[in-house]
């Protein structure tokens, strides 16, 4: 941010969070808005069979539990559901990136929300938390509980603690911070996130391609299995 202001001018960004953002979502307003976005009736009758469908806990060995019936919630990374998701989000993102004449862009990935705002210190604090503070509100609308991780950065220190106070006076739990850590609205490789977990992941993919390439045969299991290292555990680094 102070690379890009003015010294005379500020600049200030809300970086929100989803908790739990898959497991929190209505399959009946997914479906409502897919449908209203032109999503096709047939493909999102498919996919909802998927999301829709009983599940299971496995334990150890081949026990299972009894399935229940999900009531909320689509399967994050079934394909398709970042696009049924971005079609429920779609309105009131498009609203919020147009407030205040577009001087509040916004930026987002799934649940992954920034809003930033530059210009006088006063109208930029007055922008970012109305702005802030209708979006929030749409989330909470529909069920979608606003994180903890939701931060609030901007060029000078006291800005950002007014615009988080302001935002936890009307409910929301923005922190105030000099840097913001990632929210995944930039990055996409999962080693670019957590190393740890990214070690974690590409061997778990190996291992896959590994069942595949036995269940399928030495010539075509590994080809399939050399996509699925290359698609699975490397994806693309910019969304």
């Amino acid at each position: 941010l102070d690379e890009t202001v003015p010294p005379e001018m500020a600049a200030a960004a809300l970086l929100w969070d989803v908790e739990d953002f898959y497991n929190t979502v209505s399959p009946v307003k997914v479906v409502t808005r897919c449908l209203d976005k032109g999503f096709p009736a047939i493909a999102l009758a498919m996919e909802m069979l998927t999301h829709l469908a009983p599940r299971a806990l496995k334990a150890l060995g081949s026990t299972w539990s009894k399935p229940t019936q999900p009531l909320t919630s689509l399967l994050a990374g079934v394909r398709g559901a970042v696009d049924m998701s971005r079609c429920l989000l779609y309105a009131f993102l498009e609203s919020s990136a147009n407030s205040f004449g577009g001087q509040v862009p916004l930026r987002s990935w799934v649940d992954d929300v920034l809003q930033r705002s530059e210009g006088l210190p006063k109208a930029v604090r007055h922008r970012l938390v109305e702005a802030g503070h209708k979006l929030a509100s749409r989330l909470s609308d529909d069920n979608l509980r606003i994180s903890k991780k939701s931060t609030v950065v901007a060029t000078d220190g006291a800005l950002s603690a007014s615009i988080a106070k302001d935002l936890k006076a009307r409910g929301w739990p923005v922190s105030s911070q000099i840097t913001a850590p990632d929210l995944g609205i930039d990055r996409g490789r999962p080693s670019q996130r957590k190393p740890k977990a990214a070690t974690r992941w590409r061997a778990s993919v190996k291992s896959c391609a590994k069942a595949i390439r036995f269940v399928k045969g030495p010539k075509s299991g590994r080809r399939v299995a050399r996509a699925l290292i290359r698609r699975g555990a490397q994806p693309k680094q910019a969304y």
